[in-house]
């Protein structure tokens, strides 16, 4: 190369010794420039169950809530959330943090419409008012990177035997102590005892979970053997009785038939089941 330079008249020999420094700058660039790889994708075999439930933040208080996603548009949480310090949170107040404080990050969705609410609540002072402390809640853009937790309306005798042949119980939120994460409660059960609960209601669940400030609208589930969950129920209060540990929650029963993928009877199928997808993709 350098000998066919040497022989070029002057003006040919400047003209191709400036192409060869620029087509070198060239060739460094590309030798420097680092292609980012594209954004990973997230499947529902990466993350765990849990991430189906979520921080539900309201704009307007200091407050937040646990929300628990029950189809790939939808999460149900307690109806006293969106009634704190006597304003009615709108749809567009509300945004729903799945898996928050863990990995991997789901990212942010907005309240779209409040689909259905079992009541206004605001303070709960009978069993009347626990059983409608619900309210379900639109979201966008569909969560679809984890399953929905299959929910099914199962009455207190239904779990204790449940329970009884080897499954467990799971109750969890993000409330007031460590909101940033999502923290399980202690060991605790289910209980059947009206005798004890003035509160009592039918559609009502009682257990001994001491929940916290925040806990409200967080999942009451059973695990199956397999690690498939079903929700049956969501925290609403603090037992008035705290000496006894109890506390409340509503049950599915209590909104069943607002939800829009029907529900399984019997054991729940596997995420990773065609019949479980094949019920999301029909609503």
């Amino acid at each position: 190369m350098l000998l066919k330079l040497a022989s070029m008249a002057p003006r040919a020999r400047l003209t191709a010794f400036l192409l060869l420094i620029l087509l070198a700058a060239a060739l460094a660039g590309c030798a420097e420039r680092v292609v980012s790889p594209p954004p990973p994708i997230i499947t529902p075999t990466q993350v765990p169950w849990t991430a189906a439930i979520g921080k539900l933040v309201i704009a307007h208080s200091e407050r937040p809530c646990t929300a628990v996603l029950v189809a790939p548009d939808l999460i149900v949480t307690a109806a006293h959330c969106l009634h704190q310090n006597g304003i009615p949170a709108q749809p567009g107040d509300l945004t729903f943090l799945p898996n928050y404080g863990a990995e991997p990050d789901l990212g942010e969705f907005r309240g779209m419409s409040i689909r259905a609410m079992g009541g206004a609540i605001k303070e709960v002072s009978k069993g009347s008012d626990i059983v409608r402390d619900w309210a379900l809640i639109g979201i966008a853009p569909p969560l679809r990177a984890v399953p929905p937790l299959a929910a099914q309306p199962l009455d207190t005798d239904m779990v204790i035997a449940r329970i009884a042949a080897g499954e467990k119980l799971y109750t969890a939120g993000y409330g007031n102590g460590v909101a940033e994460i999502l923290r399980p409660h202690s060991p605790c059960k289910v209980v059947k005892e009206p005798a004890l609960n003035p509160l009592y209601a039918v559609d009502m669940v009682v257990t001994t979970c001491i929940i916290r400030i925040g806990d409200s609208g967080g999942p009451i589930v059973l695990v199956d053997r397999a690690g498939r969950p079903t929700l049956f129920g969501i925290f609403a209060g603090f037992g008035l009785q705290r000496a006894l540990g109890t506390s409340y929650g509503v049950n599915v029963s209590s909104f069943a038939d607002q939800l829009p993928v029907p529900l399984l009877s019997g054991t729940p199928p596997s995420a990773e089941s065609p019949l479980f997808w094949a019920a999301l993709a029909a609503n």
